[in-house]
């Protein structure tokens, strides 16, 4: 009777498709409509009176809504560390990266000379060298909230000595903003990103189309932004990071170079460019990793009395990834 009552609903509502009804009392002790093709008001229908109705993408549960993936659209499986260490071994063979013959606590081997004037007058870097003419980690390199950091003059002077030392690729770490590609723009608020919870006076201005606008005017190619978000004070997760270690390689071996930043340059952005020192010089421990993340830190004017990585789980993150690294070569040799 139940099974009669719930088909002639299904044809008034939708006269033209005629649902096929399914009893599964022992699991489910309801009927399950499944209606191969149909209108959306069928399916509204439908949910006053079954647990679940699908149709294409979507899935009606009760009375509300959820997406479901199709079939052949699952994300791309994470690459594993033994296929990241073949990408950095070809990128040390062909951009010729023997072993560090620097003083892993120089000071000057990691500066570099772009820095912002604060509130109280005194300066502050924007970044540092972390492999140099290779790998740059720095902070958010445009205006944000905080309100004595830079201004748009200085944001863009900045942004213009990135691309005057050939920076190909901005990796973004921050949760926080959208990504700050050009192309993305329209994902942004027309006045910034503000983060209210904290009641800061500024916001987050995007950087991607002035980079584009300086990019053309000197000529350049436009460089590429990743997006990779991670919540301020946290790592990455275990996925999200081999994925992003993989983009970041695959721009090294084409020759580019990177700045990688969150909203300080200390945190987040700190643990992800450590993890790529320690798979471009094999020659370094976890120890020796962490030493050059704290020193190029330190280069920064203003950078000193700051741990980088920032937190004891980013620092733990950069270990346990060394380690393994380790691990892997030892056992390969």
């Amino acid at each position: 009777m139940r099974s009669l009552r719930s088909t002639l609903i299904m044809t008034a509502l939708c006269p033209r498709h005629v649902p096929r009804v399914v009893h599964d009392q022992q699991r489910h002790r309801s009927a399950r409509l499944v209606q191969r093709s149909g209108c959306f008001a069928g399916a509204v229908g439908v949910t006053l009176i079954t647990r679940s109705f699908t149709f294409g993408s979507l899935c009606v549960q009760g009375r509300g809504f959820r997406r479901i993936r199709r079939l052949g659209q699952r994300a791309a499986a994470a690459p594993r560390l033994e296929e990241l260490e073949v990408l950095a071994n070809e990128i040390r063979i062909s951009r010729d990266m023997g072993p560090a013959q620097e003083n892993l606590e120089d000071l000057a081997y990691y500066a570099f000379p772009s820095c912002y004037t604060r509130g109280d007058g005194s300066q502050r870097g924007f970044c540092n060298w972390l492999l140099r003419d290779v790998l740059m980690v720095g902070r958010y390199p445009y205006c944000d909230p905080l309100g004595d950091f830079p201004s748009k003059e200085e944001g863009r002077r900045h942004l213009k000595k990135m691309l005057d030392v050939g920076i190909t690729a901005f990796v973004c770490m921050q949760a926080e903003i959208p990504s700050p590609a050009p192309e993305n723009l329209k994902a942004w608020p027309w006045e910034g990103v503000s983060l209210q919870e904290f009641d800061m006076p500024r916001r987050f201005l995007p950087y991607g189309p002035v980079v584009k606008e300086e990019a053309a005017s000197m000529g350049l190619e436009i460089p590429r932004f990743l997006h990779c978000p991670v919540p301020d004070m946290h790592v990455p997760k275990e996925e999200q990071l081999m994925r992003l270690l993989r983009d970041c390689l695959i721009e090294l071996q084409n020759g580019g170079r990177l700045y990688i930043h969150c909203w300080g340059g200390l945190g987040r952005a700190a643990v992800t460019s450590a993890c790529l020192l320690a798979l471009l010089r094999p020659e370094l421990g976890p120890n020796e990793v962490l030493l050059c993340t704290q020193a190029g830190y330190d280069s920064r004017i203003g950078g000193a009395d700051y741990a980088s990585p920032q937190t004891m789980a980013q620092r733990s993150k950069v270990h346990d990834f060394t380690r393994a690294l380790a691990y892997l070569r030892g056992k390969e040799s």
